[in-house]
């Protein structure tokens, strides 16, 4: 396991730990979903590669109950920044293969429920951290033009909607903005949907 990976598992870990120890109430969710690269332009057929994720709520004062905090990990497979790009090199025009990256990502933030109904929830979230930019492998040739291998910082909003299905289980629909604000800077709308277990 890498040193990013035995942070990021340490570090959701010990949230995780403490977040139980001193949470009045907690819950926890997964979801798969597409990713849309809207850094140029927003395309509504732009929905291709993956984002895959779980999250941890704590929800720290039972009187503020829609409130929570939330630790969010994952995995976005996109399109390298320069992906598709036609480039000059010394034999002519290329264009260059898609060129993918898989970033892997962990944040802190917060959630909170504006609409509360027996049979169904809906609320914003968002926050702060850290993504591990990972550039897959490529012809040698192409390298050059391959985003850095690198972490840096970024943030996400988001809003949610969330439906009982049985006992302490939801199905949740979620619409998300990730920004990595460093070179090359991304810009990515995520769709997913997936399952909440509420303790």
């Amino acid at each position: 396991m890498s040193n990013w990976k035995r942070l990021v598992f340490s570090s959701a870990l010990g949230f995780a730990l403490c977040g139980c120890a001193l949470a009045q109430s907690w819950r926890v969710g997964a979801a798969y979903g597409r990713v849309n690269d809207v850094q140029d332009s927003l395309n509504l057929n732009g929905f291709h590669t993956y984002d895959v994720n779980g999250w941890v709520d704590f929800v720290p004062d039972q009187t503020l109950e829609r409130l929570a905090i939330r630790a969010t990990f994952g995995e976005l497979k996109v399109k390298g920044s320069q992906g598709g790009d036609t480039v000059t090199t010394p034999g002519g025009p290329v264009t260059l293969p898609d060129l993918t990256d898989k970033i892997g990502y962990i944040t802190i933030g917060s959630s909170y429920e504006f609409i509360e109904e027996d049979f169904y929830t809906s609320g914003i979230f968002g926050g702060i951290g850290g993504y591990r930019v990972k550039p897959q492998s490529v012809d040698p040739a192409f390298v050059p033009y391959q985003d850095p291998s690198q972490t840096v910082f970024g943030f996400h909003l988001g809003v949610d909607g969330s439906f009982h299905i049985v006992s302490r289980f939801n199905l949740i629909v979620r619409l998300q903005y990730h920004q990595i604000v460093e070179a090359p800077r991304r810009s990515l709308i995520t769709a997913d949907a997936g399952v909440v277990y509420r303790f």
